[in-house]
This record gives C-alpha cells, structure tokens and sequence, in this order.
C-alpha cells in the first residue's frame, strides 16, 4: 500500500513562519498517522514551489528512518488543478510495485489502520476502482 497527498502554493502567497509551522504540523500528523498501516507516501508538490516545499517537509522526512520508511516527492508541472497533481502520482506510482494507491489530504490525519484494512480487505476487488470512507455530514 502507497499513501499519496498533494500540496499546492498558490501563487503570489509568501510562505510566513506561522504557515511553515503549520504546514511542517500538518504533514507531521499525516506522516504519524500514515505510517501506522503503509511504509511509503508520495507527495506531489507544484514545480514553482519544489525548494520550499522540501524545505517544509525534509525536516519532518528526516526524522524517521530512511531504511523503513520512503518518502517521494512528485514534482508537478504545469499544475493545473488538483488533477493533473492525482494523475501525475497514478503515473509515478504505476512505475512501482504498488498494489494499492490511497490518497489521503494533509487535513485528514485520523485514518485507522482497522479502517484502511477493512477498505483493502472487504471492498477491494479486480472490479473496483476507487474505495473510501464516507464523510459524515
């Protein structure tokens, strides 16, 4: 199982101490969370803002061990929309053998592992696509 998230700067935002902080929390929490059940996430990051992404999120990356858990980074471009940054990850990731792709968002960061087992094990198919939880309302 792979674990794949997306970050995007929008352009003409200045990355402030207070956003790095939060953004570093953010992918802290999600990297916690996520390698309770997986032991590789990919991020796709937009090409623009390559060198200060890594500079949010190496610091976090660098504190687990390298030897069991990988971290890749998918440089996109052009980013346009959240789409071309999905896509650009099926395709890294075809090139790996991977046999399950879960995208997860830098806010969701409560996933259980019971809960990525259940989807895996009870839903997943040779006729299934996509799976997920539903969102309460």
């Amino acid at each position: 199982l792979g674990v794949a998230t997306r970050v995007f700067i929008k352009p003409n935002v200045t990355l402030t101490i207070t956003k790095v902080n939060d953004l570093r929390e953010r992918f802290q929490a999600l990297c916690d969370q996520v390698f309770t059940y997986s032991n590789k996430l990919f991020i796709a990051i937009d090409a623009p803002h390559e060198q200060q992404l890594k500079a949010v999120f190496d610091p976090v990356i660098n504190t687990y061990d390298s030897n069991k858990y990988k971290v890749e980074y998918v440089v996109v471009s052009p980013w346009i929309g959240f789409t071309a940054a999905l896509n650009s990850v099926i395709r890294y990731v075809s090139l790996k053998k991977i046999n399950y792709l879960s995208f997860q968002s830098l806010e969701i960061s409560k996933l259980s592992p019971k809960i990525m087992k259940i989807l895996i094990n009870k839903y997943m198919d040779d006729n299934t696509l996509v799976c997920g939880p539903v969102l309460v309302k």
